[in-house]
């Protein structure tokens, strides 16, 4: 049989059709992609990884499995070779995209019929949050993107008298989308195990005795071990090291179907006003594929009547229950939690193909059953067009304005003349979006976004969601400006301190003759300025803002901070850094980094006060200045 299966050469309708609506889908990604506010965690990869060109880590932290070592990688390629953008950000996502594009249109169009191949296609590729996923600079969609290929040649392996080459690049296949995103460790072993059963089912079926098929199996199956051996020895110290940082915070401890089934279904449709019945009618329609599906398989076999296409879904089925079967067991050995939400989506679409092979194998016994697959086409057509949207994702909406408010707040801003930068409050969500735009537009009038639990009046300018500002003290506010997707607002303190004294503005490293203070490889700490707080200065509704002059001979490759730090008779109660990264752009030359930070409430007399530069990964760096300005805040008493 021909391997080649995509747009069946037997109906040359169907391939245009594919084509044409592949097509669409993806110019509709692409477009997504260029426009869409960075979000949350694609920012918090850039400024971690991808502009450090770190793709694998030496240690970990709670943080670091944002590190999506495919799209860290994707990343380092295209922004160095196209600079930093959304756009170049989200490049491996939109290849990942077509891959996934091309093996879905070859897995359908192998269905004898048009029609059912296009609904198919449109069942498996128009859910718009999978679509959100290639559209974004994360490892998620390059997982699903490298699952369909592995899909693919699953189902080659059936349908051409099982050659290993179709098991080798299946296996391959599974083991980059693990690299893409760790949650396709369960697929890749479960896909391993279900082609070993498949293989030796295959042996015992051709009627050989016991021992030849024992060896047969093993034979075929030496090279896919070796490969999934090397895979393991590469993936598994990550995995248990990320375990051991506590990384693997994202998942569930209540159970396989309240959290991986009833956390991705209000995804699934995407926003919709969601209901307690629509939940139970989707669980019970998911359980009714899986359900219906296993009985099918299960009376064919009984009956002897297997063919490639119900034994290729008897593999889905298969792959499907292994991987949920790894999954609790993890849960119980490991302590692993249950996957949720967008973890999940590569189950979802597993169901899917499931349910389009399934429907398609009714087809070919009773016509009518193809009515089924056209309605629920239908239906996943109607809600994706009610989806359509360029502006947000579902999972970061609260960043899809950030873009737009800073150009906003560089229209209106008013530069105060007593420190280096203005200063943002920010809640925790809109933190890391900002600061790449920041860096990468390089906005040096904009302080480093630091969030905090309460608002801070000390700041210039207050970007805050609905529920921050319901909880602010609104006569204190003056709005400027309300975005209308997420009700973010833009806000300035309606009554600002109008009196300011600068304590303080001190050279607090010079060396002299423009001869710079160097770090080396034997250097990780540098000078620096201490004080213990007294009541003599005051330190009440004030800040601290810093000018630092720097050069380094190359491009740094992990971060280099200033630090701020407080600490008491107990230790070290407050720790603040800004990266020096974030301002260097040019070997050699001279750079100017600035930050702001306030003093924090909790400072008392006999508390000191430390600010110095830390070069964790003793990067060479030579240090001119570091100019500091103390600057109390009141109000001017009126007669």
């Amino acid at each position: 049989m021909n391997s080649d299966l995509l747009l069946n050469a037997k109906n040359k309708t169907a391939a245009k059709m594919l084509f044409v609506f592949g097509a669409l889908i993806f110019t509709y990604t692409v477009l997504r992609a260029y426009l869409i506010s960075i979000t949350w965690d694609e920012s918090q990869s850039y400024h971690e990884y991808i502009r450090n060109n770190i793709v694998l880590l030496q240690s970990y932290n709670t943080l670091s499995a944002n590190n999506h070592i495919l799209n860290t990688l994707g990343g380092i390629i295209f922004t160095s070779v196209f600079g930093v953008s959304e756009f170049t950000l989200r490049m491996p996502s939109l290849i990942a995209h077509l891959f996934f594009l091309f093996y879905s249109a070859k897995l359908v169009s192998t269905f004898g019929n048009k029609w059912i191949s296009l609904s198919a296609f449109l069942i498996l590729n128009l859910n718009p949050y999978l679509l959100d996923y290639f559209s974004l600079a994360r490892g998620y969609g390059l997982s699903l993107g490298l699952m369909m290929p592995s899909i693919y040649y699953l189902y080659l392996l059936h349908v051409t008298n099982y050659k290993t080459k179709y098991a080798i690049a299946s296996i391959l296949f599974a083991e980059l989308a693990t690299l893409g995103n760790l949650t396709l460790l369960n697929y890749c072993i479960a896909l391993f195990g279900a082609i070993f059963i498949l293989l030796s089912y295959n042996n015992f079926k051709a009627n050989n005795s016991f021992p030849l098929s024992i060896r047969n199996t093993l034979k075929q199956m030496l090279f896919p071990t070796l490969l999934l051996a090397i895979f393991m020895w590469f993936i598994l110290p990550i995995s248990f090291g990320l375990k051991d940082a506590n990384a693997l915070f994202f998942g569930g401890e209540q159970g396989f179907w309240k959290d991986t089934v009833g956390t991705i279904i209000p995804r699934l449709w995407y926003g919709l006003d969601f209901s307690y019945w629509l939940q139970r009618s989707t669980k019970g329609f998911f359980l009714l594929i899986l359900l219906t599906s296993t009985a099918f398989v299960g009376i064919k076999f009984a009956k002897n009547k297997k063919t490639n296409g119900n034994l290729f879904l008897g593999s889905l089925l298969l792959l499907f229950f292994l991987i949920i079967l790894s999954t609790v067991v993890q849960h119980y050995v490991f302590g692993t939690l249950y996957l949720i939400e967008r973890g999940v989506l590569f189950l979802f679409v597993l169901l899917m193909l499931v349910f389009v092979f399934f429907i398609n194998e009714l087809v070919i016994e009773r016509k009518k059953f193809q009515n089924v697959i056209h309605v629920f086409a239908s239906i996943i057509f109607i809600h994706f067009m009610f989806s359509l949207n360029l502006k947000y994702v579902y999972e970061w909406k609260d960043d899809c304005e950030t873009k737009e408010m800073l150009r906003d707040l560089e229209k209106l801003k008013q530069q105060p003349t007593e420190k280096f930068n203005l200063s943002i409050d920010v809640p925790l969500a809109l933190e890391s979006s900002i600061n790449y735009y920041r860096i990468v537009n390089k906005l040096s009038w904009l302080n480093q976004v630091m969030w905090s639990k309460k608002i801070n009046y000390l700041n210039d300018y207050f970007f805050l969601r609905p529920g921050d500002l319901a909880t602010a003290n609104k006569d204190s506010l003056e709005i400027l400006k309300t975005y209308p997707v997420t009700k973010n607002v833009l806000a300035k303190p309606k009554y600002p301190f109008n009196k300011t004294s600068v304590i303080l503005d001190s050279t607090i490293l010079l060396n002299t003759n423009e001869i710079f203070f160097n770090l080396d490889s034997s250097v990780e700490y540098s000078p620096g300025y201490k004080h213990i707080f007294t009541d003599s200065l005051p330190y009440k509704n004030s800040i601290l803002s810093c000018k630092i002059e720097f050069q380094a001979p190359k491009i740094f490759t992990g971060n280099v901070y200033l630090i701020t730090s407080y600490q008491n008779n107990e230790g070290l109660y407050l720790w603040v850094n800004t990266r020096l990264n974030d301002f260097f752009f040019d070997i050699n030359k001279a750079s100017t980094a600035y930050f702001t930070s306030i003093i924090p409430a909790e400072v008392k007399a006999g508390d000191e006060l430390s600010i110095y530069i830390w070069n964790p990964n003793k990067q060479e760096m030579q240090l001119k200045k570091i100019q500091l300005k103390w600057i109390n805040y009141s109000f001017l008493k009126k007669n």
